[in-house]
């Protein structure tokens, strides 16, 4: 009886940091460097999400772009900007420039960008128009309801293995 009492608290204990992680819908994290546009990059010089998260169509998690990436378009653009001054800066020094996370999930899902995305799910249905934001923001809750409403309505499966592995 306590060894269950104990494993119920630890599981309840480990359930409620998982969900502390992660965070609400809406919520905006301040970017390392203050002028950091996704409108700029993404409406008006037409980057894709693949070239600055690269990782999204074969991987589980979506990466960033490396230094060397965002380093290889600032030698020659936005070189009177402050921002870029530093990101250059920080690339010259090897020093990587440390990006809040904003998209989490519990550690008990299970996610990947890759069948996603192989099934013509747009980045905005998950993500909002990114085209149109400065900063980067959980536009969707994330929660079970939401992932399980969405597979519903694409007929994706819906059991409890396809995201709880």
């Amino acid at each position: 009886m306590i060894r269950t009492l104990l494993v119920v608290a630890g599981l309840g204990a480990a359930c409620s940091r998982a969900i502390a992680d992660v965070p609400d819908a809406g919520v905006t994290l301040a970017a390392p460097l203050g002028s950091f546009s996704h409108n700029v990059h993404v409406s008006e010089n037409e980057i894709g999400c693949g070239v600055c998260h690269p990782n999204a169509r074969h991987a589980q998690v979506a990466g960033l772009a490396s230094m060397q990436t965002c380093a290889g378009c600032h030698k020659f653009v936005g070189k009177d900007n402050a921002d870029v001054q530093r990101l250059m800066k920080a690339f010259e020094a090897g020093t990587p420039i440390e990006w809040p996370r904003i998209h989490r999930l519990p550690d008990h899902v299970w996610f990947s960008h890759q069948p996603h995305l192989g099934a013509g799910l747009d980045c905005s249905a998950c993500h909002g128009e990114m085209k149109q934001r400065t900063l980067a923001v959980q536009q969707q809750p994330f929660t079970m309801g939401f992932c399980v409403e969405c597979h519903s309505a694409k007929n994706a499966p819906t059991d409890c293995l396809a995201c709880h592995k």
